[in-house]
């Protein structure tokens, strides 16, 4: 129902109903939009994730022995000592020791017990071809 702005009724209920009928349509729209803003909200949340990253505390734990260890080589430079040294460091040079001593990857050797022969086989005239 189009609404001429040069042409109202004068009567006040059909003015009244004029002003029901716009705001229904107002509260529809309202309504869609907020339901398409929601829709978008969630979509750029899934496409690119949450706003910030965030960490469990109980993760910081994990990274307390480094952290404290670092710590306390920064005093120790500072005031000119040794820094005390603790199992969190003796466990990062096994770790490199370790990590050093290793080679590549690819297969490991073969053990001492398994005995190494060399066969010659023999190929049959008919497969001579892919042999």
């Amino acid at each position: 129902m189009e609404i001429d702005p040069h042409n109202l009724p004068s009567e006040v209920n059909l003015l009244q109903q004029i002003v029901l009928q716009l705001l229904w349509a107002v509260e529809g729209k309202d309504q869609l939009l907020a339901r398409v803003q929601h829709q978008l909200a969630q979509l750029l949340r899934y496409r690119y994730g949450q706003k910030r990253e965030r960490i469990d505390e109980n993760q910081l734990f994990l990274f307390a022995a480094q952290i404290i260890a670092a710590s306390q080589r920064v005093n120790a430079a500072t005031s000119g000592e040794e820094p005390a040294a603790d199992s969190s460091s003796r466990a990062d040079s096994k770790e490199k020791k370790e990590k050093a001593e290793r080679r590549g990857h690819g297969r490991k050797p073969l053990p001492e017990t398994v005995s190494r022969r060399f066969t010659l086989g023999a190929c049959p005239r008919i497969h001579l071809k892919f042999c």
